[in-house]
């Protein structure tokens, strides 16, 4: 789970499940709202949608310290309204974002690999279902 603290940087409580046991991470400072943040299903890489702008984040563990640390990989951009919501495919090489431009994208390897036009009003959410290969 993750939680705004007080200050100039955003910080990221995540707690292992079951545990009690919760470990702190730092990113930021954001100078817009943060709308979604999903982890990829391989654990490997992080996503935060700001406005328009999608970042996409390393995920890495210290294993001296036990410290996370989120390095940018790269930004996604593309759409022309807010992002409401992300979703993995389940190898973690396809991510899908639903927006206010009443468009879902599919990005691959940096760029937009295809648009799924046709809503007439804004994308608020969107899942994958891999079994079937599924996007709704």
């Amino acid at each position: 789970y993750q939680r705004r603290v007080r200050g100039l940087k955003t910080k990221f409580l995540m707690e292992v499940f079951g545990t009690g046991y919760f470990l702190g991470a730092s990113l930021g400072p954001f100078l817009h709202p943060v709308s979604v943040v999903k982890f990829s299903p391989d654990g490997r890489q992080l996503v935060i949608a700001l406005r328009q702008v999608i970042s996409v984040h390393f995920v890495e563990n210290n294993a001296t310290t036990g410290e996370y640390n989120f390095p940018l990989s790269h930004t996604l951009r593309g759409h022309n309204g807010g992002i409401n919501d992300v979703v993995w495919e389940n190898t973690s090489s396809t991510l899908f974002s639903g927006s206010d431009d009443t468009y879902i994208y599919s990005w691959e390897h940096k760029k937009i690999k295809k648009s799924f036009v046709g809503h007439t009003d804004v994308v608020i959410a969107i899942d994958y279902q891999p079994h079937d290969n599924m996007l709704a």
